[in-house]
């Protein structure tokens, strides 16, 4: 009888773990992931990888999705301002409405400094030329920030 007992636990116990690699294996990654990690990692994960694929405006509103689906937390921020940097090169406009989007959870993040990453993001490098000399102006500087603004201003007015 008890042998009869172990043999039928460890039968049911096989069944159990082929029904649950059955079933992980059915769902989709983001599920998965969520399941794993959480839905705010694996949201900001899946919307990197767009970021990073050449992303295109039809893409915006999939990331923006995965943003506003985040639970609200400062990744959520930086979420919306990762979309914003790797956006402003294609849509100015794009990436202004993905920073409208961050409430500054915490003091993390804020809209002037997305604005004002989203501007640089549109100035790659700053080259003077004086008597066949070239300058280049280092856009970290508190110089090239102010001259990377109002070329982009200027380049949008």
């Amino acid at each position: 009888m008890i042998k009869n007992k172990k043999w039928l636990f460890g039968f049911l116990a096989i069944i159990v773990v082929v029904v649950a690699m059955c079933i992980w294996s059915s769902l989709d990654k983001i599920t998965q992931c969520t399941l794993i990690y959480g839905k705010n990692i694996c949201n900001f994960y899946a919307m990197m990888d767009i970021a990073n694929n050449n992303p295109s405006i039809s893409d915006f509103d999939k990331m923006m999705d995965l943003c506003r689906d985040m639970s609200d937390v400062p990744k959520k921020d930086g979420c919306f301002e990762y979309v914003a940097q790797t956006i402003a090169p294609i849509n100015i406009n794009k990436a202004k409405e993905a920073c409208d989007e961050i409430k500054g959870f915490e003091g993390v993040k804020s809209r002037e400094i997305c604005y004002s990453r989203i501007l640089q993001a549109m100035v790659e490098k700053i080259a003077f030329y004086e008597n066949g000399k070239q300058e280049i102006i280092d856009l970290k500087s508190e110089e090239g920030k102010g001259i990377a603004s109002l070329l982009t201003r200027k380049l949008h007015e």
